[in-house]
């Protein structure tokens, strides 16, 4: 069964681009940063930044997390889902993007909307689950760690609140089989992942949106 439509004709994908999947200036900022800065965009797309962010808005969030800012694309793709009273946690390890985009933050007015963590993720969610439960919770950082992130999401995000992953169709290497260790550890530890998403009860309803890597949505009950 094909679920990804194949008779999209290049006319009609570039309207929808267009009108669903532009850059604005505040985006085309981190962009512009991190070319200066020779970084890898292994960032999320316009297109899912805008589905992300549509997804986050419906929930009226006041507080969400985001593990795994590199340099705060998606961050600011977030941002336009709250509001001037809503916060957002986004936690980063690699100090030269924590620092990027914390500069972007503050050069953008966004630094009391979004509040950046330099630290490894695993330590800023312990001290975030002592703050109280959460709206949301957007994970796009080491796949190997993405069972921990599901699990420490479905204890800390409020019933009727949303978890969103990207990358769970691992660019085709979810069933990976050859002998590359590291593969193998990011593989297995986004089917992990997806176990939990397909089969713990405490979801009401989940999904996988074919996006170019897949975005996958848990809501919780």
């Amino acid at each position: 069964m094909n679920i990804i439509p194949q008779n999209i004709d290049t006319k009609t994908l570039e309207y929808i681009i267009t009108h669903t999947a532009n850059d604005d200036d505040y985006l085309k900022r981190v962009m512009d940063e991190m070319e200066k800065n020779n970084i890898r965009k292994i960032n999320i797309t316009p297109f899912e930044g805008n589905i992300i962010s549509m997804l986050i808005a419906m929930i009226k969030p006041r507080r969400g997390v985001e593990i795994g800012t590199l340099c705060g694309y998606s961050s600011v793709w977030i941002s336009k889902a709250l509001d001037d009273n809503s916060k957002l946690y986004t936690i980063e390890r690699d100090p030269k993007h924590a620092e990027i985009a914390s500069r972007i933050f503050i050069d953008l007015g966004l630094e009391r909307k979004i509040i950046l963590m330099n630290s490894e993720a695993k330590e800023a969610l312990t001290k975030l689950s002592k703050t109280g439960t959460f709206d949301f919770c957007f994970m796009d950082a080491s796949k190997d760690e993405y069972p921990f992130y599901i699990k420490w999401a479905i204890k800390n995000i409020r019933s009727g609140g949303i978890i969103l992953a990207h990358n769970p169709l691992m660019k085709g290497n979810l069933f990976y089989d050859s002998d590359d260790k590291e593969q193998q550890k990011k593989s297995r530890g986004m089917r992990e992942f997806l176990h939990i998403l397909f089969t713990d009860e405490s979801f009401s309803h989940r999904a996988i949106i074919p996006t170019s890597d897949g975005i996958a949505v848990g809501i919780i009950k």
